[in-house]
């Protein structure tokens, strides 16, 4: 066993996040973010929950959440996180009722933009480049306050950027949550800073005002509409010094074409500068526990086996996956083995094989088989092609290679280099990304 399941604090379209006890680092308390069963056959997603945990385990920045791990020693993506008493700030406005008070929303959004210039500057590799990474998803729901005090941006699953181990190709998409996103990244321009910006632009108006801010693609609406926004925030208390360096600030970020937005540096300093020139001096801690404590003591923690997801994350306080040929523990009863592979063997063989994946998933949530029902699979697939035979479904195979990904062993590790040559992309490219984790390529 190596996690002590405590309770499910939520579950969406692609996973579960749970809140567990670490009992390999000393029982530390930790974030378990679990990808749903559905899409272990979904390399595209695969990939991204990859690259999510890479990208935050290379970041090192307090307003960004801390990931410890990318466990996947059952097959399956696991992302360990540090725990968190929080609750983001979109679920604060809607407790609140109100809007937040103007300094502690100039502090959150500096510390924020503080934390994104991080993730675009940090360095990585030999020679040292930078990670250019865009968060892409930007809004209140993604951006927590602890208990503490702090400010945490968290899902970074829809991010661009350059880093080691990149699995996904993460071109520019019309992704992320429309409300929040620049009129060039609804465009399907290239990501840049600048759309991060906008984003905060409109969380910090966002927070100022009590309600959500709209602008429109068109440049001349937007115009509009961004002069009726800051006519609502210039009614806000503050010295007018200040309050006429945030206008012009709010206005920057923003303009409706990125170059002429303030950098991420920019944006905390004039926030800084805006508090100070309007002698504000916000105790985020306070403000903390006055709206933040009341939802964790009233929260209702979840116990695991009462949870609709149970099944999904049960895996978790149970033997890692892979049993590997050579190395079968003594306890494992050798007739188990047996008969799972049997099992694997038929399931894995029929034509209908997407139909039995719950009875494939329930074997290896046992961590009771080993990996030759995998690779065979793969042996087939390899075999000389018979005049007249069935081709292997490519869907099949990628799912076996991304099972056996969680153990890498030399018979794994040969047959993947053969099927990196294989004539379908997707067994292809699955191929490649398991000779990347595994540091072969």
């Amino acid at each position: 066993m190596s996690y002590k399941l405590l309770s499910v604090e939520g579950s969406g379209a692609y996973g579960t996040v749970v809140k567990g006890r670490d009992l390999r680092r000393g029982r530390k308390i930790v974030a378990l973010k679990v990808l749903r069963e559905d899409h272990l056959d979904n390399p595209r997603v695969l990939c991204r929950t990859r690259d999510e945990a890479r990208m935050l385990i290379a970041l090192d920045h307090p307003n960004i959440v801390k990931v410890y791990d990318l466990d996947e020693r059952w097959g399956r993506p696991v992302i360990v996180m540090e725990w968190l008493e929080a609750y983001s700030l979109g679920d604060l406005m809607d407790s609140m009722k109100r809007p937040f008070p103007l300094g502690v929303a100039c502090e959150l959004i500096a510390w924020s933009a503080e934390a994104l210039e991080h993730a675009w500057t940090r360095t990585q590799g030999e020679p040292p480049r930078p990670m250019n990474l865009v968060h892409r998803d930007l809004k209140p729901n993604n951006m927590l306050l602890t208990l503490g005090g702090e400010l945490k941006l968290v899902d970074f699953g829809l991010a661009h950027g350059d880093f080691d181990g990149k699995e996904s190709d993460t071109v520019s998409m019309v992704l992320g949550t429309r409300a929040y996103m620049s009129p060039e990244r609804l465009d399907g321009a290239p990501d840049e800073p600048a759309a991060d910006v906008y984003a905060l632009g409109l969380i910090l108006m966002e927070l100022m005002l009590g309600r959500s801010v709209s602008m429109s693609l068109n440049p001349r609406r937007h115009a509009v509409r961004l002069e009726d926004a800051l006519n609502a925030v210039a009614e806000l208390e503050l010295a007018p010094p200040a309050m006429t360096r945030l206008l012009n600030l709010l206005r920057g970020m923003l303009e409706y074409e990125p170059e002429d937005r303030p950098p991420h540096l920019e944006v905390a300093k004039t926030l800084k500068l805006v508090l100070a020139m309007g002698s504000l001096s916000p105790d985020i801690h306070a403000f903390a526990r006055e709206y933040v404590k009341p939802l964790v003591v009233a929260r209702r923690q979840v116990p695991p086996e009462e949870h609709e997801d149970y099944a999904e994350i049960k895996f978790l306080e149970g033997t890692p996956l892979m049993v590997d040929q050579q190395t079968i523990d003594d306890t494992v009863n050798p007739e188990v083995l047996f008969d799972n592979d049997k099992s694997l063997r038929e399931l894995l063989a029929s034509r209908r094989w997407i139909s039995n994946l719950v009875s494939i998933k329930k074997i290896l949530g046992t961590g009771e088989h080993t990996a030759a029902p995998f690779l065979e699979v793969m042996d087939a697939a390899l075999a000389p092609v018979v005049p007249g035979s069935e081709q292997a479904d490519p869907r099949l195979i990628a799912m076996c290679l991304n099972v056996l990904r969680g153990r890498p062993s030399d018979e794994v590790l040969k047959r993947a280099e053969r099927l990196c040559r294989y004539p379908d992309d997707l067994v292809r490219r699955t191929a490649e990304q398991y000779l990347d984790v595994a540091g072969l390529r």
